[in-house]
């Protein structure tokens, strides 16, 4: 299952300090299996390339609170460093190790872009999150958040692990 796209209108999704969500993203269902799935690809359509020898991005498999607008990580991951090409804008594919984000229906996924992590490009016509009061990157434990009225170019895979019987 693909979630999410990487084309984009060229111009700065301005994610680069910020923690953000795209709205269409929620998984609803793994095409109705009964199953336990796991990110296992994720792609990012840089406007701004990772510039540091250490640049940070991090993936959140976030809750939503609908009663009190806001979001809370169920799982934090920070993707490593040198799986990250630091001076390339355009696509960028990074595989996951298959236990590291867990996912269920009703969840998304964020992603933050701390120091040197770079900035997306943007994506016309799908609505994002992007997370208020984002203090940490690697303890976010709640943030309120305000709509933007686009989304940004990132996309993830999901892996099913299924159990047939009989």
């Amino acid at each position: 299952m693909l979630y999410g796209t990487t084309l984009n209108d060229g111009t700065d999704a301005g994610t680069d300090g910020n923690v953000q969500i795209n709205a269409d993203d929620v998984i609803t269902g793994v095409d109705g299996v009964s199953a336990s799935a796991y990110v296992q690809l994720v792609s990012f359509s840089f406007y701004t390339a990772p510039s540091t020898t250490t640049p940070t991005i991090w993936l959140y498999v976030m809750n939503q609170t609908g009663s009190t607008l806001a979001f809370t990580p169920n799982v934090i991951y920070q993707i490593p460093y040198a799986s990250i090409t630091t001076g390339v804008t355009g696509i960028q594919n990074i595989s996951l190790p298959i236990d590291v984000l867990p996912v269920v229906s009703g969840q998304y996924i964020g992603v933050g872009f701390d120091t040197g992590g770079g900035s997306l490009n943007t994506v016309e016509n799908q609505a994002s999150y992007v997370l208020a009061s984002v203090t940490s990157f690697s303890s976010l434990t709640t943030a309120t958040y305000a709509t933007q009225t686009d989304g940004f170019a990132f996309s993830f895979e999901l892996y099913i692990a299924a159990i047939v019987f009989g």
